[in-house]
C-alpha cells in the first residue's frame, strides 16, 4: 500500500512526467558527444579515443554501454500518470498515479549517473589524447 496526500495531484504528476521525459534529451545528448568525440574526423584525436591506434577498439565498447543506458532511461519515461479506469465510485474520473510517476522518475536516475560517470570517463581519455598547445613567441 502506498500513501498518498488524498488530493487530486495532476499537476505535479505531469511535472514529474516532463522531467522524465527531459533527462531522454539530455541522455541523449551525452550519448552523441561521447560518439562525436571518438571520431577523428569531428574531435581530431584518435579513432575511438585508443592511444595506441591501428585495429584497436579503444573506447567503442563504451558506446555500446552508453546506448544501453540511453534505452534504459527512454524506457522508464513511458508516462504512466493517467489511468482511465474511474475511480472512487465514479467520483473520480481518473488516477494520475502521481507516487508511480515519482518512482518511474527515480528509476531512470540510476542509468542516468551511470551514462554520465561514463562520458566523464570518456571526456578524460579525450583531454589525455590532445596534442599540447605550442607556446607563443
Amino acid at each position: 500500500m502506498v500513501s498518498t496526500a488524498n488530493f487530486h495531484t495532476p499537476a505535479l504528476a505531469l511535472a514529474i512526467e516532463g522531467i522524465s521525459l527531459a533527462l531522454c534529451g539530455v541522455a541523449n545528448g551525452g550519448v552523441q558527444r561521447m560518439q562525436r568525440v571518438m571520431n577523428p574526423d569531428l574531435s581530431g584525436l584518435p579513432k575511438y579515443l585508443s592511444p595506441i591506434g591501428g585495429g584497436s577498439a579503444g573506447f567503442v565498447p563504451s558506446q555500446k554501454t552508453a546506448s544501453t543506458l540511453n534505452t534504459e532511461i527512454r524506457h522508464a519515461a513511458i508516462p504512466i500518470i493517467f489511468n482511465p479506469s474511474p475511480i472512487s465510485d465514479g467520483v473520480e474520473d481518473m488516477a494520475p498515479n502521481t507516487p508511480s510517476a515519482a518512482r518511474k522518475l527515480l528509476k531512470q536516475l540510476h542509468p542516468f549517473n551511470l551514462l554520465f560517470g561514463l562520458e566523464a570517463l570518456v571526456a578524460c581519455q579525450a583531454l589525455d589524447l590532445r596534442k599540447p598547445k605550442q607556446k607563443a613567441r
